[in-house]
């Protein structure tokens, strides 16, 4: 049995409805406030004998999920954070060794970068790709990234992508 999922922007609300005597269901279902979400399920073995029953919801009920923080999209956030322009706030910023290098190295290049530990939230300032430090010495930048190869790997690139007068060593521990 195959099932379709789409998304498309919410109208007019609509209740699901299920029809026993054709081998498929159709549905639209409120979603937020914004989104109606048409699902459709393809024949069963038999079509069945039961009369059509309309299903209309009780209430329309709305929630937020908050899932855990990811080590390589925060990392990320991080960094295109650090490469736009004006100031970001990254909100449920995962607490990990890796985030913590990547926010000495974003210090280190000369961005301005506040952390909230308990809110789980960083504020970065972005300087429309490139990093002041670099932009305004020719010395060496050492930035030490522990065992944080997610930090590693896109810094490195951004890093080259900035350019600057500046040459940069990234290193971490020997696995690195």
């Amino acid at each position: 049995m195959a099932t379709n999922m789409v998304a498309h922007k919410l109208h007019s609300p609509k209740f699901p409805t299920v029809d026993a005597n054709k081998s498929s269901v159709s549905a639209s279902v409120k979603k937020t406030s914004q989104l109606k979400v048409l699902a459709s399920v393809a024949t069963a073995e038999k079509p069945s004998t039961v009369p059509a029953i309309i299903l209309q919801p009780i209430k329309e009920t709305s929630s937020i999920a908050k899932l855990p923080g990811s080590k390589s999209l925060s990392n990320r956030i991080l960094l295109l954070s650090a490469l736009s322009e004006g100031t970001t706030i990254v909100d449920n910023l995962l607490s990990s060794d890796d985030i913590h290098y990547m926010l000495g190295a974003l210090r280190t290049l000369g961005l301005h970068v506040e952390e909230d530990k308990a809110n789980k939230r960083a504020i970065v300032g972005g300087y429309s790709g490139l990093f002041p430090v670099g932009k305004k010495t020719e010395q060496e930048i050492h930035l030490f990234k522990g065992n944080a190869g997610t930090a590693m790997r896109p810094l490195t690139a951004a890093l080259v992508a900035a350019g600057g007068n500046s040459t940069y060593a990234l290193d971490g521990v020997s696995r690195m």
